[in-house]
């Protein structure tokens, strides 16, 4: 077990058993698919897991069973024999699904994050991971790219379906294949194409969601002329992050250091402040000219995907990233005032989950203490307990991912995402019983 959690050792033990319920849970195949089932009947929203992918599938699943076998490793073997089953479920389904894109969320760079875990200790896997990123390498190249200063769609770029969450896997690879190091180069350059500053549509005209995009029409009336994404799920903080990713792991491109500058620039400065300190809203809204309106929605989630804390963890990528001691001090305080905003009853979150939830504001927190500053470890007890209180022995699958749209339909999801597998994960990472690795896929290691 790791010394650096901040748990105390009743908290620490507690978090240790009820990541390890849940992970027996899941072993269960037959209860998860009736779960699943029962749950795709009663959603409000599109609801859906299995297949191959990382974030909502059967990859998602072999990460954590890996993490399982670190976590308890009198059980490893155990462990390893479900990892390496998710794995050929993952494999088999492949064939019925083929992973035609290249994304970290739910195409090829999730199954290939995923085996670069179940590697570690598995060096079999070493030539399957090789074939792997080939591929993964091969899809990028034919990867769209920007290609004009009139807006664009997020997932081009962002964290789960785009550029910045393929580049967060391959700069994580250690001594990358020709082919691979040429597609992460690639990823740099259109990422940061995308973020340098330009004169046009109010210095908004490359990164601005266009309107052609919006398919939905109430966003295409409520944005006719676009909007800024600011979540780190699907926004720019999903580029800032893995640009400042690539910095650290020596990829070095033209412009690079100057599009993290900028883009980092912009994101503080499109902060809103109230009486706790800085915050930020979900999108805003372009006028004519591409310049920001005020918001005029409630501000941000308090979350991974939306809001302060993901932001602010792109922000400390950046400062970490450029050594910048006042963008990390900016990052730090941002995180501090959207925690103290729930210490005290002012903002919510309503799951356990990775996405929206305290599993992911859990992460977060465990990430600032490790790189930011040691004293938001304050708040790294209150939040796992948060992240307990959300599991319930009596569910299914011990946790329910809930969507703020249909706050009373709990839906029993086993991903690593949304569901029981990232609130595992993050409990056994809080504990100190296994590193943060396993949150490198969403940006927050």
């Amino acid at each position: 077990m790791r010394s650096d959690t901040m748990l105390p050792e009743d908290l620490r033990e507690s978090a240790n058993r009820m990541a390890a319920a849940i992970a027996h849970r899941l072993t269960d195949t037959d209860l998860v698919d009736e779960s699943v089932r029962g749950s795709a009947a009663r959603a409000a929203n599109p609801f859906g897991w299995g297949g191959p992918s990382l974030f909502g599938g059967h990859a998602g699943q072999a990460l954590l069973f890996e993490y399982a076998a670190r976590a308890v490793p009198e059980e490893a073997d155990r462990w390893r024999a479900a990892a390496r089953e998710s794995l050929r479920t993952a494999a088999r389904l492949t064939q019925q699904m083929p992973l035609a894109d290249p994304s970290i969320g739910y195409g090829t760079a999730g199954l290939a994050s995923a085996l670069a875990e179940c590697e570690v200790h598995q060096p079999g896997y070493r030539r399957a991971l090789g074939a792997v990123n080939r591929k993964l390498a091969e899809q990028i190249q034919q990867f769209p790219r920007p290609d004009g200063d009139d807006g664009t769609s997020p997932a081009r770029y962002d964290a789960i379906q785009g550029a910045a969450g393929m580049l967060g896997h391959l700069v994580s690879v250690p001594d990358p294949e020709p082919a691979v190091r040429a597609a992460a180069d690639r990823l740099v350059d259109d990422l940061t194409w995308t973020c340098l500053p330009v004169t046009e549509y109010g210095g908004n005209a490359r990164w601005h969601v266009a309107p052609r995009y919006l398919e939905d029409p109430d966003d295409a009336a409520r944005f006719p002329n676009g909007y800024l994404d600011l979540g780190l799920a699907h926004g720019i903080p999903g580029p800032l992050s893995a640009l400042s990713r690539a910095w650290r792991a020596g990829y070095r491109r033209p412009a690079q250091r100057e599009a993290i500058r900028h883009t980092a620039d912009r994101l503080v400065a499109w902060s809103v402040t109230d009486h706790w300190g800085a915050n930020w809203p979900r999108t805003i809204a372009l006028d004519e000219d591409g310049a920001p309106e005020p918001p005029v929605e409630p501000v941000g989630r308090l979350a991974w995907c939306y809001g302060a804390p993901g932001v602010c963890a792109a922000l400390l990528d950046a400062a970490l990233a450029l050594d910048d001691d006042e963008l990390r001090a900016t990052a730090v305080a941002g995180l501090r005032a959207d925690l103290q905003r729930l210490r005290e009853g002012r903002a919510h979150v309503h799951t356990a989950a990775l996405c929206h939830g305290a599993a992911g504001l859990l992460a977060i927190a465990q990430k600032f203490t490790a790189h930011g500053d040691r004293s938001i470890g304050e708040f790294v007890p209150e939040l796992t307990e948060r992240v307990l209180a959300g599991c319930d022995p009596s569910l299914p699958l011990m946790v329910q991912q809930i969507h703020s749209n249909a706050p009373e339909i709990g839906l029993d999801s086993p991903g690593l995402l949304e569901g029981a597998a990232g609130v595992a994960l993050t409990l056994w990472s809080a504990s100190g019983a296994v590193g943060r690795g396993c949150h490198r896929a969403l940006l927050i290691d």
